[in-house]
């Protein structure tokens, strides 16, 4: 296939008449070759193509080739390493912040982890300070979030035994924190 001249293309993109057959010519004459550069910069054929599809767009919509003062291939050619050169700093910036948030992540999940350790601790120091009836009545209610008449009608007990064990085991609670934190 014969390609237009670039003094040719340029001229017709710059007017009204032809520009929509100079913008053929020019993607037909250019593309492949600004693919093959964007692939090699950015080792992906299919973001290369990205790219220079971005770089026929903005050319086209922007009205660029009023800007071309020399070389079509040279302005061409330099848009499609700044967009490729865009790509990778935006992949960079991706890949730093993924780095991060794994970073915050791992922390909290650490940080997590301790604090529900702590927690676990405490509670079960608790636990080991209760009378056996009062720690039934605790994790019947509290834990496993068990009704008073619930709890009373299996442990054989009225509701009023219910919560007064359940208000000693607060209490316990209570002091115990106080005394620890």
């Amino acid at each position: 296939m014969q390609y237009w001249e670039d003094e040719r293309i340029l001229l017709n993109l710059r007017s009204s008449t032809c520009r929509q057959e100079a913008f053929d010519q020019l993607y037909l004459k250019y593309f492949e070759p600004l693919s093959k550069m964007a692939a090699y910069y950015l080792n992906d054929k299919q973001a290369g193509d990205d790219v220079v599809q971005e770089v026929f767009i903005r050319f086209y919509e922007k009205g660029l080739a009023r800007h071309v003062e020399s070389s079509l291939w040279g302005y061409l050619s330099l848009l499609c390493r700044n967009g490729c050169l865009n790509v990778l700093k935006a992949q960079k910036n991706e890949k730093s912040r993924r780095k991060n948030y794994e970073a915050i992540a791992d922390v909290y999940d650490l940080s997590y982890i301790l604090e529900n350790f702590e927690v676990r601790e405490v509670v079960d120091e608790i636990g080991r300070k209760l009378t056996p009836q009062q720690k039934l009545v605790f994790e019947g209610v509290s834990i496993q979030g068990k009704r008073y008449r619930e709890v009373a009608q299996e442990l054989s007990v009225s509701t009023n035994t219910v919560k007064y064990h359940l208000r000693l085991a607060l209490k316990l609670a209570e002091d115990f924190l106080i005394r620890h934190f």
